[in-house]
């Protein structure tokens, strides 16, 4: 790691990585400063496969709060905006995968996150 050039640069942390930013720095102030940001909503991308697609359509975007939510308020949340999405989602044999992740249960989904809903199929 090279130093730093004095009064150039300083960093600045915000929970979610470190980034080098161009400003002056005066005297005494921390070359590692860190705030708390508070944590934004974000979109969510839903997307739907198979059978579950022909019913919603291939994606939706759903804006979810800052900590995100369990599995089921996000099919809650998708049934009050998509008319036919209680059924489709609930439906024999419909899987969910977080961020290409295949899960079970009631999991806890991230604002931000990519979830995927797709009916059970066979093939090769």
């Amino acid at each position: 790691m090279q130093p730093e050039a004095p009064g150039l640069t300083h960093r600045k942390y915000d929970g979610g990585g470190c980034a080098l930013v161009r400003a002056p720095r005066t005297a005494g102030t921390p070359m590692l400063q860190t705030f708390n940001a508070a944590p934004q909503a974000a979109n969510t991308t839903v997307l739907f496969f198979g059978a579950v697609g022909d019913q919603l359509g291939r994606s939706h975007r759903l804006h979810l709060p800052p900590g995100g939510v369990s599995a089921s308020e996000l099919r809650r949340l998708l049934s009050a905006q998509l008319p036919q999405a209680e059924a489709a989602l609930t439906a024999p044999g419909v899987r969910m995968a977080v961020d290409k992740v295949l899960t079970a249960g009631d999991v806890h989904v991230q604002a931000g996150a990519e979830v995927a809903f797709f009916s059970a199929f066979s093939g090769g």
